[in-house]
């Protein structure tokens, strides 16, 4: 079900990223196509539960990628754990935007060449 799922972005993405020059074709194996994004589903890891925390679920994943610390992600995801972590993050580095206040327009503009 999952394979069926990815299998549209397996063949988009690559002829995507080779067209914008970002993947660069490389022909190691006769047999294969080089173009096709090659996936890889691993039980022993830990996967999203639902179909409405992806995002989150992504955001700690690449976290846990980047610091090279895969193996101690729990395996059974707690979304608004990871929620809580990132907006106390957030809130601790004043990263968290204020409201800018609308500014009424005075019908010039201005040309930047």
């Amino acid at each position: 079900m999952v394979l069926l799922g990815v299998d549209p972005f397996v063949r988009v993405i690559p002829k995507l990223l080779f067209a914008l020059g970002i993947w660069k074709r490389t022909f190691t194996d006769p047999g294969k196509d080089p173009i096709v994004l090659r996936i890889l589903l691993v039980d022993d890891t830990p996967h999203q539960q639902n179909g409405h925390v992806c995002g989150i679920f992504i955001i700690k994943y690449t976290e846990y990628i980047l610091c090279d610390d895969i193996k101690s992600m729990p395996m059974n995801f707690d979304a608004s754990r990871a929620r809580l972590d990132i907006a106390t993050r957030l809130f601790k580095h004043n990263d968290i935007k204020k409201p800018t206040q609308l500014v009424q327009s005075t019908g010039e503009s201005i040309v930047i060449e």
